[in-house]
């Protein structure tokens, strides 16, 4: 269940910042999307499933701290990206409950 609260939220924020904000949300989006990408990686590395990989490189993309420069395009184009990864998080998850 709170996985699915995490991924979920990382997906509703993704969502939402894809027209344009105030600037202040994109922060909240980033430590959002941040903290569900380590828990991501988390839940992954418990695993040994090496698609942890991808979500740590969200994770520093994503962290409010460095600001990478990129464009609105792409920025728009890695929340694209991250909503179908928690999408695929989220199904993970649920298939793990129903087994």
């Amino acid at each position: 269940m709170v996985r699915k609260i995490i991924y979920g939220a990382a997906i509703i924020f993704c969502l939402v910042g894809i027209p344009q904000m105030p600037e202040i949300y994109y922060t909240y989006l980033k430590v959002a999307v941040t903290v569900a990408a380590l828990f991501a990686a988390y839940e992954l590395i418990k695993e040994k499933n090496l698609l942890w990989l991808p979500f740590v490189g969200v994770a520093l993309l994503f962290n409010p701290l460095f600001h990478p420069p990129l464009t609105r395009a792409l920025w728009i184009a890695s929340d694209v990206v991250v909503i179908a990864a928690f999408g695929w998080m989220m199904l993970k998850a649920k298939r793990k409950l129903m087994m």
